[in-house]
């Protein structure tokens, strides 16, 4: 993007605009030299958006709140809500449209600053992740509909908050290709998911989640110690509550909010890469008990306490366990080679053999390598990645790229990879050897035609080529 390509038109994206436009801006401001830099910058701006959020919503909701931001903080790492994801961006969001809510709900009573936050923070929620778009709006809707009513001036401004920055964020995109990659692309996304989870069965786990990671019969381990004893909280703190206020719908909306925000249920012992779409769905629960709780400090002062007795054993539990990633002493060094070196060391190599005006495609893999190789794609959507070899819009243009302009280089048809080079151009490439280290790098005959002396020099010191 920063390149001038417009995003949905020459970059392929099957999510809603806001992460990558967050991604754009901070490598606009911070311009990262190296993929150590790249993920430090990226984490660096979730950080601050997490100091920001314990800040709003200590400050809205009351310091009571702080052990919401201390559980989630030091456990979200589970779910990847350190990473840069939009699942831990919009449960901030979400938390606060929630809280709001149910503060509305209870206490029939509004705050000025809601009519602008609430509305803003929709707007936000939905152009940063897709599924919960639903949730956003129902929460948004709930706050409108409920009484207090709001004024005809109040209901402008709540309304206008919200329309205005949707209307310009659409005329902002390349609508074609925003809504064929949110419907065409997302729709083969979703066929597939369903073949391994029916959708009723899926909603009923996600309506009874709680009661599935107590009695799921899959294995236990340390989240889902943790996931499974907030579980019990939460419902015995429902039960108590429903004992001193009586109010049973207040109870249908939590569990509503908490169902619609976790459409895609993952296993009760599943964390990381697995159950990061979670992310929200924990900080709702998190924030649901200490609401909760806080509430019955208002009917029994003796309630409330031994909620929070209970709520500071656990903490001291989870940050005490030997499990717990923070009492780790990971050697970080060992862990970014492991995960980037092969990523940094094929990027090196086509940067070592390329020219300025050398293009490269990546099949199916390692996109990282883009920003190594510091060259820019030849395909015309920019990556080829994720579901984009299902839809056949992405197969004509990858096979019109290697007919029409083929990459100088080509990185790929490896044993085990995903990506083949077609057969009618394979024998126009050629594969780079590092040593006697299969790199799954090729390029073209005719860049090495190319070659500048010292790249020659490469090829008979450190690499190789063999024809394929």
């Amino acid at each position: 993007m920063l390149d001038g390509k417009v995003l949905y038109k020459d970059i392929f994206f099957n999510h809603q605009p806001g992460m990558a436009i967050l991604s754009a801006l901070t490598q606009l401001f911070f311009h990262p030299s190296s993929i150590p830099e790249l993920i430090l910058r990226h984490r660096q701006v979730i950080l601050f958006i997490s100091f920001l959020a314990t800040l709003l919503i200590t400050l809205r909701f009351g310091l009571f709140f702080i052990f919401f931001s201390i559980i989630y903080e030091l456990t979200k790492f589970y779910v990847f809500g350190d990473r840069f994801l939009a699942e831990g961006v919009v449960g901030y969001f979400l938390i606060y449209q929630f809280g709001v809510i149910l503060e509305k709900i209870l206490f029939k009573k509004t705050h000025k600053i809601d009519l602008i936050l609430v509305p803003l923070f929709t707007w936000m929620v939905i152009f940063l992740r897709e599924p919960f778009t639903l949730i956003s709006l129902l929460l948004f809707s709930t706050y409108f509909f409920i009484s207090p009513k709001l004024s005809k001036h109040n209901t402008y401004l709540y309304v206008l908050t919200f329309v205005i920055p949707s209307v310009i964020t659409l005329f902002s995109i390349y609508l074609p290709g925003y809504f064929f990659n949110m419907f065409t692309v997302n729709k083969i996304i979703l066929a597939s998911e369903a073949e391994g989870q029916p959708l009723p069965i899926r909603l009923l786990k996600s309506f009874f989640y709680p009661i599935y990671l107590i009695f799921g019969i899959e294995g236990w381990n340390y989240f889902r110690t943790i996931t499974a004893t907030l579980s019990i909280i939460f419902i015995v703190s429902i039960l108590a509550f429903l004992k001193y206020f009586k109010k049973t719908f207040f109870v249908v909306f939590i569990v509503l909010v908490l169902a619609l925000s976790n459409l895609r249920p993952p296993a009760a012992n599943q964390t990381f890469y697995e159950s990061f779409h979670i992310a929200p769905w924990y900080a709702l629960l998190i924030f649901s008990i200490v609401f909760i709780i806080k509430q019955l400090f208002t009917k029994s002062k003796k309630a409330g306490y031994a909620f929070t007795v209970l709520i500071l054993i656990f903490i001291f539990y989870f940050v005490s366990n030997k499990s717990y990633f923070g009492r780790e002493h990971p050697d970080l060094q060992n862990e970014f080679f492991t995960n980037y070196a092969t990523v940094m060391g094929r990027g090196t190599i086509i940067r070592n053999l390329a020219s300025d005006k050398s293009t490269l495609f990546l099949d199916d893999y390692d996109d990282l390598v883009y920003f190594e190789a510091k060259l820019k794609p030849s395909y015309k959507y920019s990556w080829y990645t994720s579901f984009m070899n299902r839809v056949p819009l992405y197969i004509n243009a990858r096979h019109e790229m290697f007919k029409k302009y083929p990459p100088d280089f080509y990185y790929g048809d490896c044993k085990g990879g995903q990506g083949v080079l077609p057969s009618y151009i394979k024998k126009e490439y050629l594969e780079v050897f590092e040593g006697k280290n299969v790199t799954c790098v090729h390029v073209s005959k005719k860049r090495v035609e190319k070659f500048a002396p010292h790249q020659v020099e490469l090829i008979h010191s450190i690499y190789s080529l063999k024809a394929n």
